[in-house]
């Protein structure tokens, strides 16, 4: 369940915290209805169920997409969040499954028009990718002689908008010269 919880959070301490206090409170108003002192409670075993439901709430994933989105634009040149959105972009076009080069990001920047990124060599979009993974954002594989990007969780992908909304997002920034 741990593991669970931790993959979910993206070990956000926000987000940890939330949950934490989400699953005090849930299980506070189960134990009231269960308690017995017979069968020893505390404590109050967590159910899968329980669990699930909580970390499918509203409000967490909320949480998550507003941290996702404060990281994403920690930098004030915009690069992270338009390089995370270049990703979800290959996501929807490529169906990526490996993940993708930086080389396939750049390239994609480049049919896109986006200068923000193709004025950058491929070192400098490298370094910029390798701190969006040291920030939880990307995965990078490990042992390869070229290192694949994919976005370290799924619901990521979700979080940074529909094909729509990354398409809109990137064509803005044609449109503004970026």
């Amino acid at each position: 369940k741990l593991d669970s919880i931790l993959a979910h959070t993206n070990y956000y301490p926000g987000i940890l915290q939330l949950l934490g206090y989400t699953l005090v409170d849930k299980l506070s108003e189960e134990y009231a209805n269960y308690y017995s002192a017979n069968r020893g409670n505390p404590p109050c075993d967590l159910q899968d169920e329980v669990l699930s439901n909580i970390l499918a709430s509203e409000d967490i994933n909320r949480v998550i997409k507003e941290k996702l989105d404060i990281t994403l634009d920690a930098d004030e040149n915009g690069h992270y969040r338009t390089l995370a959105s270049i990703v979800a972009f290959l996501y929807y076009t490529e169906e990526i499954v490996e993940g993708c080069t930086s080389d396939n990001i750049l390239g994609c920047a480049r049919d896109l028009g986006i200068t923000q990124i193709t004025t950058m060599d491929g070192q400098a979009v490298e370094t910029l990718l390798d701190e969006m993974r040291d920030m939880g954002i990307l995965w990078k594989s490990v042992g390869t002689k070229i290192p694949f990007y994919r976005l370290r969780r799924n619901n990521f992908l979700r979080n940074i908008g529909t094909e729509d909304d990354v398409f809109n997002y990137l064509g803005s920034l044609t449109r503004r010269g970026h």
